[in-house]
């Protein structure tokens, strides 16, 4: 239900443009990548996998909306945003519907690690620059679930 990685292809070669020709002042970029999907796949079967993605494909397009949402490989996402003006509010959204599901089903209670970064017109001369950042951030979080999930 989310827009594919040939759209997101599409779109930043679109935001890319628009840099280049200065057309951009503001831009955010959000990585999210769901935990367990392997897990999930191998302990209950890939139609379990299925409905994972699914509800974290939901959980992102309702609270991020359909037209900034992408899903570039088997369990990575990525949001583009052109008003980041509530980016935190939004992200922290994202983060409270996850939390607040507590099926005891993991592919009912869906968890995702997220990072995300806006454009900064000095540093950033592409799209990819953000995605890398947000990539980074998205890394540390999936680490720190992790670590609070060991404990």
């Amino acid at each position: 239900g989310l827009y594919s990685r040939t759209a997101y292809y599409d779109k930043e070669c679109e935001i890319d443009e628009k840099i280049i020709n200065k057309q951009i002042k503001d831009l955010g970029v959000i990585l999210i990548d769901l935990n367990d999907l392997k897990l999930i796949n191998d302990n209950y079967g890939h139609d379990k996998g299925d409905i994972a993605l699914i509800n974290i494909s939901e959980m992102i397009k309702n609270v991020f909306g359909l037209e900034n949402s992408y899903r570039i490989g088997g369990d990575e996402f990525v949001v583009i945003l052109e008003d980041t003006s509530n980016i935190e509010e939004l992200v922290n959204k994202f983060v409270s519907t996850m939390n607040d599901n507590n099926a005891e089903e993991p592919w009912i209670s869906v968890k995702a690690a997220i990072g995300y970064e806006v454009y900064n017109n000095q540093e950033d001369y592409y799209l990819s620059n953000l995605l890398v950042e947000a990539d980074k951030k998205m890394y540390e979080n999936k680490q720190i679930m992790k670590s609070k999930d060991k404990a």
